[in-house]
């Protein structure tokens, strides 16, 4: 989030609605070019009155994700902190690191802590398989896990 200019010292009247600011909180007035920029984990912050909303707050933090070979099968295993406004999980494929598509949807237990989710991929590619995990809150806003990656063989190819 960047806040430019006077909108650091904007009166309160931002807050309640009860008044005329001299800005918006969006671009710096002309008496003014200065810049500053904020990171917090609040959704909204307020400055000496005036309130901007961090629109790049996403509620979860990924753990790791991971693909493991179970017989015939493929494993995908991830883990996440914190699911909060989580509302579902696509687990993604590719055999080219590119192009993903989804192949599953699961839903997020959307709690506080740890979260541990696996999917079962029945039919592997033969050879390379790239995944990844897209997660969506409840409001649509989307996040990526990192992209892993296994090369499979059936049981009787080994």
């Amino acid at each position: 989030m960047i806040v430019y200019g006077e909108d650091i010292a904007s009166p309160a009247s931002l807050d309640d609605g009860s008044g005329v600011a001299p800005d918006d909180g969006i671009r710096a007035n002309v008496q003014s070019t200065s810049v500053m920029t904020l990171q917090s984990t609040l959704k909204g912050i307020t400055i000496e009155g005036c309130v901007f909303k961090d629109d790049a707050f996403l509620t979860l933090k990924w753990n790791n994700v991971r693909a493991e070979t179970r017989g015939d099968e493929i494993e995908v295993l991830w883990s996440t902190s914190d699911e909060i406004n989580t509302e579902n999980f696509f687990v993604e494929w590719s055999d080219k690191a590119f192009g993903f598509k989804p192949i599953a949807e699961l839903h997020s237990n959307s709690q506080i802590g740890e979260n541990h989710y696996t999917w079962q991929h029945k039919d592997p590619s033969p050879q390379t398989n790239y995944y990844r995990i897209k997660q969506v809150d409840v409001d649509g806003r989307y996040t990526y896990s990192d992209i892993v990656k296994l090369i499979f063989q059936r049981v009787g190819e080994r």
